[in-house]
């Protein structure tokens, strides 16, 4: 059915292009009735204009993208605090770890563990601070230092 009313519309476009073209060959020859080409209509102008309108986004369609990318940061936003929690936690072995091989290689050199690291650490008799509720245990009797996390 689409090709019955292409093949239909088709001729009629080529009579209104023929008349034109016999129109201004019989002007140019100077017998017959002159007909002024127009230019296109308003309608199809204005039809070209909202085509290209159309290319762009319209502010619903932003708005929508803005919801959908902030919907997304509040799920992902929480698995990322995570994350950096488990990598302070790590950071905080590996700092224990580190106080662990000196005191034995203190120990190795020496024969003895150090005696001034518990009173080092314990100035005017206060607790040290440790960094968000981190415990810091020395046993000096093994010189085995033991992070205790939150």
């Amino acid at each position: 059915m689409r090709r019955a009313l292409q093949a239909t519309s088709a001729p009629q476009r080529s009579d209104a292009c023929e008349q034109q073209v016999s129109a201004a060959a019989s002007a140019a020859v100077g017998g017959g009735v002159v007909r002024s080409v127009q230019p296109p209509s308003r309608h199809r102008l204005h039809g070209r204009m909202q085509e290209r309108r159309s290319t762009g986004f319209t502010l619903i369609e932003i708005l929508i993208v803005v919801v959908i990318l902030s919907i997304l940061a509040t799920i992902v936003a929480p698995r990322l605090a995570g994350l950096v929690t488990d990598a302070d936690d790590a950071v905080a072995r590996a700092n224990a770890q580190a106080v662990k091989r000196a005191v034995v290689m203190y120990y190795q050199k020496n024969g003895v563990y150090p005696p001034a690291i518990v009173p080092a650490l314990f100035v005017n008799n206060k607790v040290p601070v440790m960094p968000d509720g981190y415990v810091l245990n020395y046993d000096p009797v093994t010189g085995d230092v033991t992070l205790i996390t939150p």
